[in-house]
């Protein structure tokens, strides 16, 4: 059992050390490429402008929130008022108050959730456009390139180590942008 093991990792360095020596004659770069992921989210102008509206869309509802918030919290308050001076004509006024502002809560909870969830819908949203528009851009980007395989490089995941001349990140970013703008102008 020995013999095998020791006989496997002699043929494996021999392979190895040839695979060196291989190597070594090759000139030209591989045809793999890699897109950093992360950097198109930042520099494509398409999702700065998405996430410039979806902040603008953010800001106005939780203002409305906000403003139905404070008059809630008002409410709150002169009906805590009103019942420690004993200010309600009778038992069902002051009920049918805290029925209202508990409604009122409710319509705000609601909002503040819905508010939730179509930022998530949104985001999701952008995400698949940009994902769609980096594919198309990557396919016409390759039909001159010609690379093989072209991996993705999102936060690092993907690929630990690799010289920068498979990185063809800035190339994508700049052909999606002008392809933006083209769009724009239309």
């Amino acid at each position: 059992m020995k013999r095998i093991a020791l006989f496997s990792i002699l043929m494996l360095a021999t392979l190895s050390i040839f695979a060196q020596d291989e190597m070594k004659h090759i000139k030209e770069p591989l045809p793999v490429a890699y897109v950093d992921v992360d950097s198109v989210m930042i520099y494509y102008n398409l999702v700065k402008d998405l996430n410039s509206r979806l902040a603008k869309e953010s800001r106005i509802l939780q203002q409305k929130i906000d403003t139905k918030q404070a008059q809630h919290d008002s409410d709150i308050d002169n009906f805590t008022k009103k019942i420690n001076n004993n200010d309600f004509a009778s038992a069902e006024r002051a009920q049918l108050e805290y029925e209202r502002i508990q409604k009122q809560e409710k319509s705000i909870e609601d909002l503040k959730n819905t508010n939730q969830k179509e930022q998530v819908k949104r985001k999701a949203e952008l995400l698949n456009l940009v994902n769609d528009s980096l594919q198309v851009n990557l396919k016409e980007y390759n039909r001159k390139a010609n690379y093989q395989i072209i991996f993705t490089n999102k936060g690092k995941d993907n690929i630990l180590l690799a010289k920068d001349i498979y990185n063809i990140t800035d190339k994508i970013i700049w052909q999606m942008n002008s392809r933006y703008k083209k769009e724009l102008s239309k």
